[in-house]
């Protein structure tokens, strides 16, 4: 998927029918929806449900000027990389540099116990 509106409009449209099986559904409907996040008007709407059927998203079995008899097909979402927050890079980092210095420290005092 290639942008936030697509996202958006298949997670509105898997709300609102089941999945492999058509249901129908108004145009307007889907614009009340998508309206709570972006403006679209029936055009693009009409563009970005053809997108998602051109990627297998979507069936369109038929549409007209005020409904669509659609589908959404068992086709997941493709999956949001998942981000480390910056408090366990820190953690990481304290941990890494704190077992090297433990090496070091007793390294050092090995070294200075047998050396005597």
């Amino acid at each position: 998927m290639k942008n936030e509106k697509e996202k958006l409009l298949i997670s509105i449209l898997s709300k609102e029918c089941q999945i492999g099986q058509f249901s129908v559904i108004e145009k307007k409907d889907i614009i009340f929806s998508l309206s709570k996040f972006f403006y679209v008007e029936e055009e693009e709407l009409d563009e970005l449900i053809a997108c998602l059927e051109r990627q297998g998203y979507l069936k369109i079995k038929y549409e007209d000027e005020t409904v669509y008899c659609l589908c959404v097909t068992k086709k997941e979402l493709p999956q949001q990389k998942r981000e480390v927050s910056p408090s366990f890079k820190k953690f990481f980092i304290f941990c890494l540099l704190g077992a090297f210095l433990g090496g070091l420290i007793g390294s050092f005092c090995a070294f200075l116990i047998f050396s005597l």
